[in-house]
């Protein structure tokens, strides 16, 4: 039988929607705009109610457009209601002007989360810190303890109490702690962590508007513990009830007493990153954090237990409900949490009230009724991801089933009908909080899906009795904890697949071509009654997918043509190729191939290399030993012939591991000075600077001039201004003029700009990873550049760059763009 299209009750989806647009327009504003909104908004709202009781005369001409305008204003005069309380709230706190002036209070302070290490760019952050990077031959992704690499640790606070004119004044403000590595390391054995309570000397600044967090407190001196007060009964027994389940887990085989905690309570502490970042790459991260599906879970549960006792309607939802209450409290009332206890709420009552079938109206329902309570959750990416698969399933899940049932079996195509809409839903939130696309998340899902209902059942009814009877729940953690460890065995395996994570558009035209995709499909699959409308639409977002993910270069091989110099697309790093023929003359050998630093990825400098087909390798430097320069000698050397690796380093040779880092047994590694010079073929160097003396390794960076065919190049490695300005104090007139720069270390502020004039280029190159973590380039870099009407090729927007050497008088450049993911 045919597939119909049912009629949709979108009357509450218009109040949703107007309450969340309100949301994210008047929460960064101000107490005066949200009230002036509320005013407008009740005087519309009223307007509205009255068009639509009178109906008549021109006004009947727009009547399907009265109701949508209708409840949309009433969510968005409801929510200005909510945000002016909110406003009011802010500004009647004296906290607040202190914050505005950035003044240095003493507070008392709760840690709602662990400290996370972190590389700050803001003002909070040391303007001379310089991130750490890991040890030569390490990725960004190596496991290594992060108090090496981070400039700063954050963590969300709750100010108690704070001090003003030497009295202390009560508050209940959110706001985010940054600490530095060395009051972290100050710690110890015994790291702070969430819950516990401090008094600090602290720096205040204003948040950005519109963040759940009011300020930004920058601790001055130590945090001083503080007392613990007594827990209320209650708060004993959820903390020893998670922790006597987390304690159970240890015993479990593989990644089990990492996930089982995380599966039923939310509790991802016992993660590695290797696995959190597996459970990302195959879409199963989801499970970890207790969500919609949770509650969903327990409350079948529960209602299917108390209806085969034959109790009645209203006990059974009443049951339902407090059970729920209970789950929430011990894992914690997170967004996502909140929001599918009130949807479970909702729907309970729906049920009793006979109207299981709205269940877009519940959910439009739930959605502004938590917004209402908590305007924030607007902003909060679990909410919007949460919203956004609940509506994906309602809209377009029971038509995908039904269309996949033409191909599958009925138990199939409705799991797979469920994750696909989704993963539909989801796109385009998903792509904006990380710019790319897991490929097998669907089907990882599928086969997860299974054993979710015993582990989360299992796990809760282990998590209850455990704190009871330990030696009851034992059989259950065991149960639960081995269907964990197969999620886990499953989601590893599914990550290393090929094409297990491809890069999707970043910025605004990957948010775009993400809408476009989520709405034809969504709009496609409901549209039963055009077949043709569906199948044009579905075309279209399938192109448009595909388009986006697998570049044409994946089927068809692009050749890069002619070139004498290139500039690959690494990521956060440098990794140059530097060749006498630009491919053009075959009397010039190609073998005659130098490369300068190898990013920090083997993988992204072998795919470099490949692509412009070298083989061969006659000399490779290595400026200095920092992993985003030297990380990836490995795949440029492994599978090619290397003639000799030069390098150089303040490290102390006798102590230096450099030789076994870079080298193979068959390759000579040798630390080049300031002076020494060489060349192949067409192409000659000289080392303009090397100090192995230097106090840190940016200073001692190769400064190499590369001459090819009469043409020069100045690298200049992560070199800082203060040895660059020495340099150019001491080198004779002309002696750094060339034709290219390459722009030092990324073009950090810290890289200087008398460079610029010194060489006098006619290009400027910045290897530099998209969106990174550093804010490079500088404005100030880029903004002299401009000035000096220097033009400038870059990586994060131009991907690999390649130069050729046409002749003695022309220097033609161009980009054969790529997408390399930052992590």
């Amino acid at each position: 039988m045919a597939a119909t299209t049912q009629r949709l009750d979108l009357r509450l989806v218009w109040l949703a929607t107007g309450a969340w647009l309100a949301a994210l327009w008047l929460l960064p504003s101000s107490l005066e705009v949200s009230a002036i909104a509320l005013v407008i908004g009740t005087i519309f709202s009223a307007a509205a109610l009255w068009v639509l009781s009178k109906q008549k005369g021109i006004l009947s001409w727009f009547s399907p457009l009265w109701s949508p305008l209708a409840m949309a204003l009433a969510g968005a005069t409801v929510l200005a209601g909510a945000t002016t309380l909110h406003h009011q709230d802010l500004n009647s706190s004296p906290l607040v002007g202190l914050i505005n002036e950035e003044k240095t209070v003493r507070l008392k302070i709760e840690l709602l989360e662990d400290p996370q290490p972190i590389t700050m760019k803001t003002a909070f952050a040391s303007e001379s810190a310089t991130p750490a990077v890991p040890a030569v031959g390490t990725s960004p992704d190596s496991e290594q303890d992060p108090r090496s690499t981070a400039n700063a640790w954050l963590t969300d606070i709750r100010i108690e109490q704070f001090t003003n004119d030497g009295k202390w004044f009560s508050a209940n403000a959110t706001a985010t702690l940054t600490l530095t590595p060395e009051m972290m390391r100050s710690f110890g054995s015994s790291p702070p962590l969430s819950g516990m309570k401090f008094e600090v000397l602290a720096k205040l600044g204003p948040a950005e508007p519109g963040r759940r967090s009011i300020a930004w407190v920058r601790a001055v001196t130590e945090p001083l513990p503080l007392a613990a007060e007594e827990s209320s009964a209650f708060d004993q027994w959820v903390r020893h009830t998670r922790e006597t389940l987390s304690q159970q887990a240890q015993q479990l085989p593989g990644d089990g007493p990492a996930l089982l905690p995380g599966m039923v309570m939310g509790d991802r502490s016992g993660q590695s990153d290797e696995l959190e970042q597996a459970m990302k790459d195959a879409g199963l991260a989801h499970l970890t954090a207790v969500s919609g599906a949770n509650c969903s879970l327990i409350l079948g549960f529960i209602g299917l237990l108390l209806r085969s006792l034959g109790l009645s309607r209203w006990l059974v939802i009443l049951g339902c409900l407090l059970g729920l209450v209970c789950f929430v409290l011990i894992v914690f009332p997170e967004p996502s949490v909140v929001r599918a206890a009130v949807m479970g709420s909702i729907a309970a009552l729906a049920v009793f009230a006979g109207r299981q079938r709205q269940a877009l109206t519940t959910l439009s329902l739930s959605i502004t009724l938590l917004l209402v309570i908590d305007p924030f959750y607007a902003y909060e990416p679990a909410f919007q991801l949460s919203v956004s698969a609940t509506a994906g399933i309602i809209l377009i899940g029971r038509p995908l089933s039904s269309l996949l049932s033409h191909l599958f079996p009925e138990w199939f195509s409705q799991a797979l009908a469920l994750a696909l809409s989704s993963q539909i839903a989801c796109l385009p939130v998903l792509t904006l909080l990380a710019p790319q696309f897991s490929t097998w998340s669907t089907l990882a899902n599928i086969v997860v899906s299974p054993l979710i209902p015993f582990i989360t059942i299992l796990g809760t009814a282990a998590l209850l009795i455990g704190t009871v009877i330990p030696l009851l729940s034992l059989p259950l953690v065991w149960i639960a904890g081995l269907l964990s460890a197969v999620v886990g065995w499953i989601g590893r395996w599914f990550a290393g697949l090929p094409y297990a994570v491809l890069e999707w558009p970043s910025g605004a035209p990957g948010a775009l071509v993400a809408w476009m995709v989520a709405a034809f499909l969504l709009v496609g699959l409901w549209n039963f009654k055009r077949p043709l409308v569906r199948f044009v639409l579905i075309t279209a977002a399938c192109a448009a997918l595909l388009a986006s993910l697998v570049p044409l270069s994946k089927f068809v091989p692009v050749s890069p043509g002619e070139w004498n110099i290139a500039m690959c697309d690494v990521g956060q790093g440098d990794g140059f190729v530097i060749r006498a023929s630009n491919g053009s003359d075959p009397s010039i050998s190609a073998s005659e191939v130098v490369v300068v630093d190898t990013g920090p990825d083997p993988l992204l400098m072998d795919e470099c290399l490949k692509s412009l087909d070298v083989t061969q390798i006659h000399t490779l430097f290595v400026t200095h030993l920092h992993a985003d320069h030297a990380g990836g000698v490995a795949g440029a050397v492994e599978g090619r012939t290397v003639g000799s690796i030069y390098y150089s380093s303040s490290e102390d040779p006798a102590s230096s591991n450099a030789p076994e880092s870079l080298g193979r047994h068959d390759v000579s590694v040798t630390q080049l000075h300031e002076g020494q010079h060489g060349g192949i073929g067409g192409i000659s160097w000289t080392v303009l600077s090397a100090d192995s003396n230097a106090s840190n390794e940016n200073d001692a960076s190769l400064v190499v001039k590369f001459v090819i065919n009469g043409w020069s190049i100045l690298t200049t490695g992560d070199i800082e201004s203060d040895a660059m300005d020495a340099l150019i104090d001491r080198s004779p007139e002309g002696a750094l003029e060339a034709e290219i720069l390459k722009i030092s270390h990324h073009g950090a502020r810290n890289g200087g700009t008398r460079i610029m004039e010194a060489a006098s280029p006619q290009l400027a190159l910045i290897s530099v990873g998209l969106d990174n973590d550093y804010g490079h380039p500088a404005p100030t870099t880029t903004d002299r550049l401009s000035e000096l009407g220097i033009p400038a090729a870059r990586t994060d927007q131009h991907g690999l760059v390649l130069i050729t050497i046409t002749d003695s008088e022309r220097l033609n450049y161009r980009a054969i763009p790529t997408r390399t993911r930052i992590e």
